[in-house]
């Protein structure tokens, strides 16, 4: 399993933005992430 180096940086940023920014800012970094297309 190979990971790019951005998809895993913005997989944590969005991540960590979670307990950084308010509620209205997190449901734009969510929607932002899940259409993001995502490796099973």
């Amino acid at each position: 399993m190979e990971i790019k180096p951005r998809v895993a940086h913005l997989f944590f940023f969005s991540f960590f933005s979670i307990y950084r920014l308010p509620s209205d800012e997190i449901e734009v970094f969510e929607n932002a992430r899940k259409s993001l297309p995502v490796p099973e």
